[in-house]
């Protein structure tokens, strides 16, 4: 049985931020966007940050462990998979027999789970009003798989990201305004997990 470690290097903290329903300029009015470089969902005012840009709202503190509304009732019971990210290269997200082997899952408790190619990760994110995101407790199992090079890239662009939009079945991740992953929302019958996990 592989031992569970944690998710990555105690030096490396996930940190992202949510963004869910979409981003607002300044004022609250709708912004213009510039893919990647602004957020592409700027015409909702509420449940988002501050700013036309993708990035982290400074003023919000944590509750560790704590998802609150209203992205808790945004990302409970939900499932994505990756469509593309920004430093995969000719990398493909691996599938098997039509399912996805790699996702993330949040639950009904927004405890979030899923595979990362080869292997099982999962963790408590925490989750402010307008979306500041933290998953510094996530933790991974180790097994060496034909998915290694994905999978790496793939952690490493969730590590890196500090923002998430999200509308409608679409996730987008992003570091200093960039986009990082595109994740697009699936079913778990769509993936290869097994009941429970």
């Amino acid at each position: 049985m592989a031992k569970i470690k944690h998710f990555f290097p105690t030096a490396a903290i996930i940190s992202s931020l949510l963004l869910l329903s979409g981003c607002a300029g300044e004022n609250g009015s709708a912004a213009r966007a510039s893919y990647p470089n602004e957020c592409p969902y700027a015409k909702a005012a509420d449940s988002c940050a501050k700013t036309a840009q993708c990035t982290p709202n400074p003023k919000e503190k944590f509750v560790d462990e704590k998802v609150m509304e209203p992205i808790f009732s945004q990302l409970k019971d939900t499932v994505w998979t990756p469509v593309s990210l920004a430093n995969q290269g000719d990398l493909k997200a691996p599938m098997t027999n039509g399912k996805y082997e790699v996702y993330m899952r949040f639950d009904s408790n927004c405890r979030v789970n899923g595979k990362a190619g080869d292997n099982l990760f999962g963790g408590n994110p925490s989750i402010t009003k307008s979306g500041n995101f933290k998953a510094d407790k996530f933790f991974t199992t180790r097994m060496m798989g034909p998915n290694f090079k994905y999978e790496d890239a793939f952690l490493k662009a969730l590590s890196s990201s500090d923002f998430i939009c999200v509308k409608a079945d679409s996730l987008k991740l992003y570091k200093d305004g960039k986009i990082t992953a595109d994740f697009k929302k699936i079913s778990l019958g769509q993936t290869t997990a097994t009941p429970n996990k």
